[in-house]
């Protein structure tokens, strides 16, 4: 109940003099548990590809924010939330174009199946490769129409067929 306690070995990372309670100099640590990494932030530089954010948004809104695959609408907090998936994707190797034709509204889960190649679209746009409680085509506003070479691309190039 009295005495000290070991708690491990600590490593002063900063020190500086301030002006205590009572007015005198102290000096204050800051302490790090061996072990223990500090957070680091580093700045850097990366290139990405420019999306048109208007077409991703026209396509979400065509379909109200409601998952193409699954019919799943997200809110939080009522605001809406889905995202606009390249079929094609941008960028080397595939090349693929920033048009409404090569997007689809999904939600986070089917976008990140689609980009891996979990599942693919067929021309009729039945879905292959879901083993999950989905419908078995791809829901299609009258108004979006499709690139079926996007399609095509993707099931020969990105659709991983165990």
């Amino acid at each position: 109940e009295e005495g000290y306690r070991y708690g491990g070995i600590y490593y002063v990372t900063e020190y500086f003099e301030d002006i205590g309670k009572d007015g005198f100099r102290i000096c204050r640590f800051r302490l790090l548990k061996e072990g223990h990494a500090e957070t680091q932030r580093r700045q850097s530089t990366i290139l990405r590809i420019v999306r048109d954010t208007l077409l991703s948004k026209q396509v979400k809104e065509m379909y109200n924010f409601e998952c193409q695959v699954c019919l799943v609408r997200i809110a939080v907090r009522d605001v809406p939330y889905a995202e606009g998936a390249h079929i094609k994707p941008l960028g080397n190797p595939h090349n693929g174009e920033d048009k409404i034709d090569n997007l689809l509204c999904l939600c986070p889960n089917h976008h990140v199946m689609l980009d891996k190649g979990a599942f693919t679209i067929e021309k009729d746009y039945s879905l292959t490769g879901l083993t999950e409680e989905c419908p078995d085509k791809l829901f299609v506003h009258d108004d979006h129409k499709i690139n079926p070479n996007n399609l095509s691309y993707h099931r020969e190039h990105i659709f991983i067929n165990d």
